[in-house]
């Protein structure tokens, strides 16, 4: 009898072991997929968009956020955002002519506008490291700072009804490259809806 009793004793050990193991593998499987459902949507590039510029030879090719399109070169590598460390959607950049690097950001404005952007009021409250730049080849409507502290880098805020856009732009030549790059985008910027 006794030893019917330690059998039973280990199998009926052995099933509770291996339903905790399969209860564990659910869960961690259910947690995974739940983490990968909330995962943002990767904002995809259409290559099928591709323009000959008017000034230059350099081809250009749309490239899409959420919010907006802008045209890049043609020869740029682009790498989609896919985590929500950051609100970086989309960073486009080439190490041949024209070189340079472009960072996307759209979001909606909060309730109080543009200046409750962080990274907006931090340019307008911190005069030390940003300038506001005014230059005939930005549109208007975008308001532009020189980031003194980076090598030729400019970022541009552009308000469409309740969204914005960030765009930041950079050249490792020169800052008149830097800051042609980032007009560039903004005359060819469209918003989407």
């Amino acid at each position: 009898m006794a030893e019917y009793l330690v059998v039973r004793y280990m199998i009926a050990s052995r099933l509770f072991r291996i339903l905790l193991a399969v209860s564990m593998v659910a869960s961690v499987a259910l947690i995974v997929l739940y983490r990968w459902s909330s995962e943002p949507v990767t904002t995809t590039l259409n290559s099928s968009a591709e323009v000959k510029a008017t000034d230059t030879n350099v081809r250009y090719k749309e490239l899409r956020t959420d919010y907006v399109t802008i045209k890049i070169p043609a020869v740029w590598t682009v790498k989609n955002n896919s985590t929500r460390a950051t609100r970086i959607q989309v960073v486009a950049f080439g190490s041949i002519n024209p070189r340079g690097q472009i960072a996307i950001t759209s979001d909606t404005l909060p309730a109080g506008g543009l200046s409750e952007v962080g990274d907006y009021h931090l340019r307008v409250s911190q005069t030390g490291p940003y300038e506001r730049v005014t230059d005939n080849s930005i549109p208007s409507s975008a308001e532009v700072f020189l980031n003194k502290g980076a090598v030729n880098s400019y970022t541009a805020f552009v308000t469409h009804g309740k969204r914005y856009v960030i765009i930041t732009a950079s050249d490792t030549t020169t800052s008149d490259d830097a800051l042609r790059l980032l007009s560039q985008s903004l005359t060819d910027l469209h918003w989407l809806n």
